[in-house]
């Protein structure tokens, strides 16, 4: 089976993007991000173009994936199918959850406004809207780990999966390096909702998560701790998720609408990391391949 290697070139070599992907007989090349696989540019034979000093350089990875092959439910670059058109009723699911949750923060935010200065505010309703979000991650997080796998390997049912388990997907889909902001509160800080998962601490290291634990069990002694902040981490971590999954939320022209804005960072996938395109190959196709 052939191996491919992902490229990145500077800004001129075509008008498509700056990454092309190059067979490992080094005598070809092809351009990712093109829908019509017949406007796919082959360089064999191009005397305008010299693979030979960059081929297998610094700025080339080898593809960790063969041809095609994808993790679902875990969104990477590489003109990967969106979540509308790779598993539409998982992804309409989740959308319309986290729709729903947003629409209840959103009403939060009529009576307190998000600013540095409020995130310690609690109440019942934000301690029923952190529970929820946090409950929804875990399904998310569950069902990502279900589709690869993870079950067989192992060996225990999803009801017994714990943060020790869900963890494990913190790498594979880079969650801790989403940073949000919201949408027409620009007093409140941008954050990054799994900043500082750790496997050591998989629970305690995500002090939204912990309070999630902590006010379900415990609401008269520690109903403090259900605040606005923290729930704000949680809604945060929704919206993250979604996008990990799918690679969008919605769909342009429809009312799929979000509250959440990029702040700064998003992940900064390897080129390794990239999912080979099978349209660069006349008849490939899309094929799954289970993380776990």
């Amino acid at each position: 089976m052939a191996e491919y290697w992902c490229m990145q070139m500077g800004p001129g070599w075509t008008h498509h993007g700056e990454h092309v992907w190059i067979q490992d007989d080094g005598k070809e090349y092809f351009i990712p991000f093109e829908v019509n696989p017949s406007r796919y540019q082959r360089a064999t034979g191009d005397p305008s173009v010299d693979l030979a000093p960059t081929f297998k350089s610094p700025c080339c990875e080898k593809a960790r994936l063969a041809l095609g092959e994808y993790h679902p439910r875990i969104w990477r670059p590489g003109d990967w199918p969106r979540g509308e058109t790779q598993c539409p009723r998982e992804f309409s699911l989740t959308i319309n959850s986290a729709r729903n949750l947003f629409v209840g923060m959103r009403e939060v935010f009529r009576y307190v406004e998000p600013s540095p200065t409020t995130l310690s505010a609690y109440g019942h309703e934000i301690r029923n809207l952190l529970i929820l979000a946090a409950t929804e991650v875990e399904s998310g997080l569950k069902q990502v780990l279900e589709a690869n796998g993870y079950e067989a390997s192992s060996g225990r049912p999803p009801k017994e999966w714990t943060t020790n388990d869900y963890v494990k997907l913190l790498e594979a889909m880079r969650l801790d390096e989403y940073e949000l902001a919201l949408f027409a509160h620009p007093d409140c800080p941008s954050f990054r909702p799994f900043a500082g998962w750790s496997v050591a601490a998989p629970t305690k290291s995500l002090d939204w998560y912990a309070a999630y634990h902590t006010v379900k069990h415990n609401r008269e002694t520690l109903f403090d701790q259900a605040t606005l902040g923290r729930m704000l981490h949680a809604m945060g971590a929704v919206f993250v998720l979604v996008l990990a999954q799918f690679g969008a939320f919605g769909t342009e022209g429809t009312d799929l609408v979000t509250p959440w804005e990029f702040d700064g960072e998003q992940p900064d996938w390897p080129l390794c990391d990239w999912y080979v395109p099978p349209s660069i190959v006349p008849g490939a196709r899309w094929v799954a391949r289970p993380l776990f």
